[in-house]
């Protein structure tokens, strides 16, 4: 079975999510990529903070997304919508 990869954008941050990791691609070295899996990343940052704006930035895409629902109809509006005459 092949491996789904979905590119993403986040935080600025261009990212390749695979089903098992993601890989965030370097700003400062270009053709660079680093690994995310099991909350680590593979950068220096990480190695040294143990957090980098790479695990910030999947995070974000891990966020969930708040749904606005329509306001819900009052009045007679609402009276008309439960009524059993139509």
């Amino acid at each position: 079975m092949a491996t789904q990869i979905t590119e993403r954008e986040s935080n600025g941050e261009r990212i390749l999510d695979l089903q098992y990791m993601q890989l965030v691609a370097s700003k400062s070295q270009p053709g660079t990529w680093y690994e995310l899996r099991d909350g680590t990343c593979s950068c220096k940052g990480y190695e040294y903070r143990k957090t980098c704006r790479h695990l910030a930035a999947v995070a974000e895409l891990r966020k969930p997304v708040a749904k606005v629902l329509p306001k819900a109809p009052t009045g007679k509006a609402a009276l008309r919508m439960c009524s059993l005459d139509d």
